[in-house]
């Protein structure tokens, strides 16, 4: 028996079946801290993974708070979402804000479209974070008892600035065996401290999206479904 997903906004109700009918699953608490943009990144911090500097803001009074500890480039993101929606790279001060109002207009207008950016309405809803350069991968896993026993790195194919969306993909990846042993290598580590901080082991599919540049490996994202 099991329960499959293949959708952003099915991760949690699907973890949440497993877990009431016993089954193997990613627990529910990773899920919520993987769909957390913000969450994640303190996640990675706070487990001496590599990880993308931001900072949180909830209302434009906060955002002018905020703004001069902000190095420009950054990325503007809700710390909920999935699609890249409302995601884009900002060169300034002025930019950011017109990214906030833009997304706050759109919210407002259409508030059922959007829902998932309004999950927790109470708390911070978007933040703001380093813009990290490099090649944009992909590593799906296959995970059984909290190890990797499939795991492949993809390419990805970006608009890139100022939107990010995905225009494709190219398989086996381009880059060295030695980067990509790395970036696997990162998955698994990434995957035994969510097992040790739930206290459960792991079991299902990951879809890491992250970047390789001169630092190595920067974990940007965790999906726990199938990639798409």
């Amino acid at each position: 028996d099991g329960v499959v997903c293949f959708d952003e906004f099915g991760v949690e109700i699907s973890s949440l079946i497993c877990e009431s009918l016993g089954l193997p699953c990613i627990p529910l608490d990773v899920v919520k801290c993987c769909r957390n943009k913000s969450k994640f990144r303190e996640f990675c911090r706070d487990h001496s993974l590599p990880y993308v500097r931001f900072v949180n803001f909830s209302s434009s009074e906060e955002l002018k708070d905020i703004e001069d500890k902000i190095t420009f480039p950054a990325v503007f993101k809700p710390k909920d979402g999935a699609g890249s929606q409302f995601v884009r790279r900002v060169n300034s001060k002025q930019e950011l804000q017109q990214a906030y109002m833009l997304t706050v207009s759109s919210l407002q207008r259409s508030p059922g479209s959007f829902s998932w950016c309004l999950q927790e309405a109470q708390g911070v809803s978007f933040h703001v974070e380093e813009l990290i350069e490099g090649q944009e991968v992909d590593i799906d896993c296959v995970v059984s008892d909290s190890k990797l026993r499939y795991s492949r790195v993809i390419d990805n194919e970006s608009t890139g600035a100022p939107f990010f969306l995905e225009a494709g993909c190219s398989a086996p990846s381009s880059l060295p065996q030695d980067a990509q042993a790395s970036l696997i290598r990162m998955a698994q580590r990434m995957v035994a401290e969510f097992a040790r901080e739930a206290n459960r082991r792991i079991d299902g599919v990951l879809h890491v999206e992250a970047k390789w540049n001169s630092r190595g490996c920067v974990p940007i994202e965790v999906n726990c479904r199938l990639g798409g």
